[in-house]
């Protein structure tokens, strides 16, 4: 919810963060913040599922949710 909230409230810093097609090659810190967040869910995914593969699509899928809502709601107003 933190995050569709963030994409409302910051709509501007949103649509700078994930429209920008940033490359990763020359933004490592994007790269690093990505493996710091899977680093800090997995433990909690882990808890829910069955193996690291699992846990690791529920990240993904959860995350695909939270993004398509969050630019859906950007969109419609």
């Amino acid at each position: 919810m933190a995050y569709v909230r963030f994409a409302a409230d910051e709509r501007a810093l949103f649509d700078l963060a994930f429209g920008a097609g940033l490359d990763h090659g020359e933004h490592p810190g994007l790269t690093e913040a990505g493996t710091a967040l899977r680093d800090l869910l997995m433990p909690v995914t882990l808890r829910l599922t069955s193996d690291e593969a699992a846990a690791f699509e529920l990240i993904v899928l959860t995350a695909a949710a939270a993004h398509g809502l969050a630019v859906f709601l950007c969109r419609a107003y």
